[in-house]
This record gives C-alpha cells, sequence and structure tokens, in this order.
C-alpha cells in the first residue's frame, strides 16, 4: 500500500511543476498581450489564468501533497520531528488520518490516534 501512497506523491509532485509551468507561460502571454500588442482585456485575462493556477497549486496541491508525504512518512516509520524539524503552520491532521485509512491497515479512529500519538513523538510507529 505504502507504492501506491508513492505514486499519489509523485503524481501531486509532477502536477505542481505542470502548473507552474503554465503559471510562467500564463504571466509571459499577459505581458506580450499587454506590451507588445495593447490587448489589456486578454492581458488581463491571461492574468487572471496565472493567479488561478497559483491559488490551486498552493491551496489544493501543497497541502495535500504535505499530507501525503507526512502519511507515508509515519508508513514508513520515521519520526515526526525527521520529516519536518520547523514549520510554520499545522498540517491537516485529519486529511493525514484520512490517507493513513485509505492508504495503510487503520481504521479511521484508529488512525486518528496514531497521528495525534506520532504528531506529539510520543510514541514511534513502526512499519
Amino acid at each position: 500500500m505504502k507504492t501506491r501512497l508513492k505514486i499519489k506523491i509523485m503524481s501531486l509532485a509532477a502536477e505542481a511543476r505542470i502548473i507552474r509551468n503554465e503559471e510562467r507561460k500564463a504571466a509571459a502571454r499577459a505581458r506580450f498581450l499587454k506590451e507588445r500588442q495593447g490587448r489589456e482585456a486578454d492581458a488581463a485575462s491571461s492574468a487572471d489564468l496565472r493567479s488561478s493556477l497559483h491559488s490551486h497549486r498552493v491551496n489544493a496541491v501543497r497541502p495535500e501533497s504535505r499530507a501525503s508525504n507526512l502519511a507515508y512518512a509515519l508508513l514508513r516509520g520515521r519520526r515526526y520531528d525527521q520529516v519536518e524539524q520547523s514549520c510554520y503552520s499545522q498540517p491537516d491532521w485529519s486529511r493525514v488520518a484520512s490517507l493513513l485509512t485509505t492508504f495503510g491497515d487503520y481504521g479511521l479512529e484508529e488512525a486518528k490516534v496514531v497521528v495525534a500519538q506520532w504528531a506529539e513523538a510520543t510514541v514511534e510507529v513502526a512499519a
């Protein structure tokens, strides 16, 4: 089951790369339309597309990737402090627990308890 989670992580990483590339294209297109052709409306549309892509990458793909990587680390038996030495915001622990139920051998309630203990580093979870 860890292999499927690893594939999900690789897919999320590829999605972020693709979105970042499309963001660059949309920004360049907006600059071109505004500076070279004077088409403000089309430039604004391209800028809106870039903003939308950026928002999706930052607000949807990034948290899902973080939760997936944390679930994978837990399944591999890594300690939380080994995975994230410092962070500015708490991860979505309920999403990590949900991923454990999907990709691990845990029920939802059991996964929530394991995640809570793992996050507090009170117990090491062996793979």
